[in-house]
């Protein structure tokens, strides 16, 4: 048994020089061009975050190391050390023999709020500070920027 030769439709005549048929693929330029940039303000974003909050976290662990480092220091009466970590106005306010003198009996302290006014260059951190006798107490400490460093500019007497 043979089989018949296979039909072959005639196809239609082009031209072998003429250019192909433009199709429109406007639409999809336009998408593509909306994704890239799409794309490219959301890595921008993400890059501005990440940057952004390791600011954040390096300026607010600067101020809860000033202020561990004031109450440490004050433990005992105020060092010279102690007394360079305050700002400005509170050398001029206290002299330095008295806070020398001035001992805590502070047995532990815990950072409990740091908040960060980065307009004014100041911050104020609260701190649960627990006594030698076991009472527990809160006190605010203000603390502000001065040139690169952070510095204790108001704390309780």
């Amino acid at each position: 048994m043979t089989l018949p030769p296979p039909s072959f439709s005639p196809s239609p005549a082009v031209p072998v020089f003429a250019p192909p048929p433009r199709k429109r693929r406007t639409w999809l330029i336009v998408l593509v061009s909306v994704a890239l940039v799409f794309a490219a303000g959301c890595a921008f974003g993400i890059v501005r975050l990440v940057l952004g909050v390791k600011h954040v976290s390096d300026v607010e662990s600067d101020v809860n190391e000033a202020t561990s480092v004031f109450i440490e220091d004050s433990r005992d009466g105020l060092s010279q050390q102690g007394w360079d970590g305050l700002c400005e106005d509170a050398r001029g306010n206290y002299a330095q023999e008295d806070l020398a003198g001035r001992k805590q009996d502070v047995s532990g302290f815990a950072i409990t709020d740091t908040s960060v006014d980065y307009a004014r260059g100041q911050a104020t951190v609260r701190v649960e500070l627990q006594r030698a006798d076991g009472s527990r107490s809160d006190e605010v400490y203000v603390v502000q920027e001065e040139g690169e460093r952070w510095k204790v500019c108001a704390f309780p007497v």
